[in-house]
């Protein structure tokens, strides 16, 4: 995506969860013009609400035995991917489509 120069969105929650982690070095993210930093503000927090209500969390951690927190943080990736009206590029299979 940096290569055809395509605009990259990373969520805010995004850059707490890859520079607080003790297993991996942490890392900024790339400082190029295309590639931006988007708020969890106020329309995310109300996408979130409405997609991802407490007892929706709760359920996928009872399916995937993921932790509370580690799912919360997804939610709020999530919703400022919906926020943006953006395409959420992710490797981690319990949050495919969770945003359908």
């Amino acid at each position: 995506m940096l290569a055809a120069k395509r605009q990259i969105l990373i969520a805010a929650p995004t850059i707490t969860e890859t520079t607080r982690s003790t297993d991996f070095p942490a890392l900024p993210p790339p400082s190029v013009p295309n590639v931006l930093v988007v708020a969890f503000d106020l329309r995310a927090a109300l996408a979130c609400s409405e997609k991802f209500p407490e007892q929706v969390i709760k359920n996928e951690q009872k399916s995937t035995g993921l932790f509370l927190n580690y799912l919360r943080y997804d939610a709020l990736i999530l919703a400022c991917a919906i926020r943006y009206d953006a395409i959420l590029v992710t490797l981690e299979a319990p949050m495919s489509g969770a945003g359908s």
